[in-house]
């Protein structure tokens, strides 16, 4: 027998028919509803695959901010290397490789992580916003992309 369809929100005015076999999902459509904030941690199956992540990595620009506001830009290229500008006055410079691998990047710095790789997941969150994923699952910046 099929679980009767729920109702969430969608947005200002808007709702959903959301499914049964999400029901974390459903709390949070929920929670968002009541005006509740969101949690910290996002679910594995929402997290971008190897085949998006690729695009999103080939010769584009990245440009966002960190859960403390600080401005940043990563050009990626196809090649697997990375250039990062970040802070107010831009004064912020790192660069790095990466590999896509698991759902994740995972990318080696030479000046953040003092140049240890870490693997990052990233979520879509609206038409052209996305946010990464630090390794212990909290959100570390938000951002869009656009080709270079």
């Amino acid at each position: 027998m099929e679980a009767p369809p729920v109702w969430g929100f969608a947005g200002p005015g808007k709702l959903r028919r959301m499914e049964m076999r999400r029901p974390l999902a459903i709390l949070r459509a929920a929670a968002l509803a009541a005006g509740l904030a969101a949690p910290a941690v996002v679910m594995a199956d929402e997290y971008l695959t190897d085949a998006e992540l690729k695009v999103m990595f080939s010769d584009t620009i990245r440009t966002g901010k960190t859960k403390d506001g600080v401005p940043w830009t990563i050009r990626s290229n196809a090649d697997g290397t990375q250039t990062l500008v970040a802070g107010k006055k831009k004064d912020f410079k790192d660069s790095s490789t990466y590999v896509i691998r698991d759902n994740s990047s995972c990318e080696t710095w030479k000046k953040i992580e003092d140049g240890r790789e870490t693997c990052w997941r990233f979520k879509k969150t609206g038409d052209d916003e996305y946010v990464s994923i630090k390794p212990d699952g909290s959100v570390d910046s938000t951002f869009n992309f656009e080709p270079q």
